[in-house]
């Protein structure tokens, strides 16, 4: 799932040299409440309807206002899980995606974003989801991997995010080609795994539609 397929071309492109009146006409035409700011094929940063509803003056430069997140984009070559992860770390609504020469190239809109969503969550093909907590030191997809084909299954897919709770710890979630998984977890947990969560095809399909709500919901406010 490279982001590139999920970008969003139509917006017209708005510059450092443009107005704040012209950012806010754009937003309300185009119904978006955060937009990119361009100097000329350089993403600058990103302004909001909060930003601007706070500057009188109509005719101030985009350019001369402290932009929001100039540090914060994807590459068109990634793939779709750093866009879900830059949402989650920044609550931001757009992200912006530059190429691999460093240029702008579009946005990627949250709410054009729940197809993709849907995909991550795995509900299109059934088996079991296992997460784990590791030490990052020792963290190996290989190794989990070996051990799970060890057992006459396959992982189809893994997601590793940083333990809220417990510094240098992982929490590695793998997806897995079938719901029968008693024997393979019992085989992660004698390798020293910490299994932390586990769900059938039914359970993950029930997790997936709650998500879904609520980022639906989220899209709504």
């Amino acid at each position: 799932m490279k982001i590139e397929n999920y970008i969003d071309h139509s917006l017209p492109e708005l510059y450092a040299g443009d107005t704040v009146a012209k950012a806010m006409e754009l937003m309300e035409d185009y119904r978006v409440k955060q937009y990119a700011v361009l100097d000329e094929e350089n993403y600058k940063g990103l302004i909001s309807e909060g930003l601007l509803s706070h500057i009188d003056n109509q005719d101030a430069v985009l350019g001369e206002l402290a932009l929001e997140h100039p540090d914060v984009f994807v590459h068109s070559s990634d793939h779709f899980f750093e866009v879900l992860k830059k949402y989650e770390q920044h609550k931001i609504m757009i992200v912006p995606v530059l190429n691999d020469k460093g240029e702008f190239d579009g946005v990627i809109n949250l709410a054009d974003s729940v197809e993709a969503f849907s995909k991550i969550a795995s509900s299109q093909f059934e088996g079991a989801i296992i997460t784990m907590a590791i030490n990052e030191r020792q963290y190996s997809l290989a190794d989990i991997c070996k051990i799970v084909e060890s057992n006459n299954l396959k992982v189809l897919c893994s997601y590793v995010a940083k333990n809220a709770k417990v510094e240098g710890v992982l929490d590695v979630t793998i997806k897995l080609n079938r719901n029968e998984i008693s024997k393979v977890e019992a085989a992660l947990e004698r390798y020293g795994y910490d299994i932390t969560e586990k769900y059938t095809h039914t359970d993950v399909l029930n997790e997936d539609k709650e998500r879904l709500d609520m980022f639906l919901k989220y899209l709504n406010m």
